[in-house]
């Protein structure tokens, strides 16, 4: 997007930001292959609560993953830090929220992580932008299933994964 035509000044430097964000985020994953789900969004909520503030959004995050807290790897980590991280930025970008709430919820063999703001709400035309594709990608690459619907108000996204073959996998991979 910034090799055509002359960008801004301020234009450039959200790229930058968001190369740095996207970069940051991939170190974390792959710092932490053999960490449990808890410990890599703790890293992703302190990223994440220091850009909020700085827009004037608050944020709620809540990790209830107990006795059930999977380790997952770093390409399904990833995956999953990728899309809440997608979502919270249309929500940034098109909702003009000012709260956010993330959740992380576990039970035997089960994940479920949901971002919700108090914006605007998304357009039905919204249903196929890039962002929301990209999500859709990479929740079928982990089996995973995304559901996106309206909230009052705001929108909320849920992603719902069964985390028995994945934490299996991961075992192998770390042994």
């Amino acid at each position: 997007q910034l090799r055509h035509g002359q960008p801004s000044l301020q234009r450039v430097e959200e790229q930058v930001s968001a190369s740095l964000a996207d970069l940051r985020l991939m170190v974390d994953a792959l710092d932490a292959p053999e960490a449990a789900l808890s410990e890599v969004l703790i890293g992703f909520e302190r990223r994440l609560r220091e850009q909020l503030q700085g827009a004037g959004i608050a944020l709620n995050f809540e990790v209830a993953l107990g006795e059930h807290d999977p380790v997952l790897g770093t390409r399904v980590s990833l995956h999953l830090l990728r899309m809440l991280q997608e979502a919270v930025s249309n929500a940034c970008r098109h909702a003009q929220p000012r709260h956010l709430q993330i959740r992380a919820r576990a039970s035997a063999g089960a994940l479920q992580l949901s971002v919700r703001d108090d914006g605007v709400g998304i357009a039905h035309s919204a249903r196929s932008g890039r962002g929301l594709a990209s999500m859709r990608a990479r929740a079928a690459e982990i089996g995973a299933q995304l559901d996106i619907r309206a909230a009052q108000p705001g929108t909320e996204i849920q992603v719902r994964l069964a985390t028995a073959d994945h934490t299996q996998a991961a075992a192998r991979r770390a042994a």
